[in-house]
């Protein structure tokens, strides 16, 4: 056969690299199509119909199983050949391949054999017409014009979105649809996802309300030579934990918890007995301390570790929330700490949002804790405000504390990233990343500036239209601000007051 296509669909580098060197060696002048994402997938399942399709099982975006099906839906005479584990009772035959290697060298190895085989073996059944590659992609694809206008889309974006059918998203704007975390970039959806070539998180606005979790995905299309506009892929990232996780809340909450329980009692108790025999001394008083010491650190690490999971897996419960009345409950719940510090903190006229009441609690206390904690040689003085930015509420938090540097900006939102030791800050190292996971799962995200005059603001933002009406696009109730003075609480009085 000569120059037949081959689709090599898989994330791996080093498989589609050890792949096009066996094809080479037994296909004569094939041309090789590296699909490592749904957009590539997507390009290539609409153009020249491929020989021989090389499909991993374990794919970021997909299920290699049902990348099979779509290939033999389209291309019924295409060989298909799954690299990784398949299931013994898969009993739909569109989702068997034409042959299954095992991932590695080992199998790999074996992929001209097959191939050689099939060849020779292959019949060809009359050809079938397929769907449109849009409509049988395995997960929500949208088209869009060059001003970001949807021209195009298939059912499971139509179903993503809350819509019977893909023709009520045509013409929409794809902004109204997809919010990416990093909103505050200026340019569209699309052409920020495009200008990262692994895509951008964000959210998938549905006609319910209901925001969905993706990874969104952009590539740039030309039509007749000439810019066209983009093919967006949306990858769905469930907000549900994974199976596994339900087993990981139990460990922390049980298996880990008693033996540290038992290992921290057994020391208090042990320094009691050397007290009482008087024969505690100072090596031994040391050692006993760094148990207690190191347990106390380990339970709170638990703490924030179990906040964390089930943070991300607790459904919201969407309310009319007061943000105004917020700060002030937190700066209630933390009279002591500001006290000790001799801080301040102020907050102009917030507004009322739809949010989860309980999250917007933590991730306000997380973020003035922090102010105040991370201080400088000034008394601490915590700023709150709010911005209507459209679609959106941007609430700034702003300290003269200690600064954060510009490399470090992005990695201390991560889990367990710290920027000074136990001893010079205690802490999980967990907060600021409950902080993001809060603000990505009411469609925003979080970011950290340097003031000029010394000093941290956080950009929180916040979409909306995380609650809204069945009836598409109204909200429930107006998102305004209520009250119009600046309130301030400090060491002397916590309860808000006039500035």
């Amino acid at each position: 056969m000569r120059s037949p296509r081959v689709l090599l669909v898989t994330a791996d580098a080093d498989e589609r690299v050890l792949a096009a060197a066996v094809l080479r060696g037994v296909l004569d002048s094939p041309e090789l199509v590296e699909v490592r994402d749904a957009i590539e997938f997507a390009d290539a399942a609409g153009s020249v119909p491929p020989t021989l399709a090389v499909v991993a099982r374990a794919l970021p975006w997909a299920d290699g199983l049902d990348v099979l099906r779509l290939v033999h839906r389209r291309y019924p005479q295409c060989i298909t050949v799954l690299i990784g584990e398949t299931a013994p009772d898969i009993d739909d035959p569109e989702r068997q391949p034409s042959a299954h290697l095992s991932r590695g060298v080992a199998g790999l190895a074996r992929l001209g054999v097959v191939v050689e085989r099939a060849l020779r073996s292959r019949q060809s059944p009359p050809p079938r017409v397929g769907a449109e590659a849009l409509d049988d992609a395995p997960i929500p694809l949208l088209s869009v014009d060059a001003a970001e206008h949807v021209i195009a889309a298939n059912r499971q974006a139509a179903e993503m979105m809350g819509y019977a059918d893909p023709s009520e998203l045509v013409g929409r704007p794809l902004a109204d649809m997809i919010g990416l975390d990093d909103d505050l970039c200026g340019s569209g959806p699309a052409q920020t996802a495009a200008a990262s070539k692994a895509g951008l998180d964000g959210v998938a606005r549905s006609a319910s309300g209901v925001l969905a979790r993706c990874r969104v995905v952009a590539r740039a299309e030309s039509r007749r030579g000439v810019f066209g506009g983009y093919l967006v892929a949306l990858v769905p990232r469930e907000l549900e934990p994974p199976s596994g996780e339900s087993a990981l809340v139990s460990a922390l909450s049980h298996d880990l918890r008693q033996p540290l329980f038992t290992a921290r009692q057994s020391a208090e108790m042990l320094v009691e007995h050397l007290k009482a025999r008087a024969r505690l001394g100072a090596d031994e008083e040391r050692m006993l301390g760094r148990i207690l010491t190191g347990t106390a650190r380990l339970s709170t690490l638990i703490d924030g570790l179990l906040a964390y999971v089930r943070g991300g897996s607790r459904p919201l419960a969407i309310e009319r929330v007061d943000l105004g009345a917020v700060v002030g409950e937190v700066v209630e719940h933390l009279r002591a700490t500001i006290e000790q510090a001799g801080a301040v903190v102020a907050w102009d006229a917030l507004p009322v949002v739809d949010a989860d009441r309980g999250e917007m609690m933590r991730l306000l206390e997380n973020l003035i804790e922090n102010a105040v904690q991370y201080r400088g040689t000034a008394p601490p003085r915590v700023e709150v405000e709010a911005a209507d930015h459209g679609d959106r509420w941007v609430l700034r938090v702003r300290d003269n504390g200690l600064g954060i540097a510009p490399d470090a900006a992005d990695r201390i939102f991560d889990p367990f990233q710290r920027l000074h030791t136990q001893q010079e800050r205690p802490g999980s190292g967990l907060g600021l990343a409950i902080c993001r996971q809060i603000c990505r799962r009411h469609g925003g995200g979080i970011r950290v500036t340097s003031n000029p005059e010394g000093g941290s603001t956080f950009h929180v933002t916040i979409a909306k239209n995380v609650h809204r009406s069945p009836d598409r696009g109204k909200e429930l109730l107006p998102a305004t601000g209520r009250g119009g003075e600046r309130r301030e609480a400090s060491e002397a009085s916590c309860s808000p007051g006039r500035g």
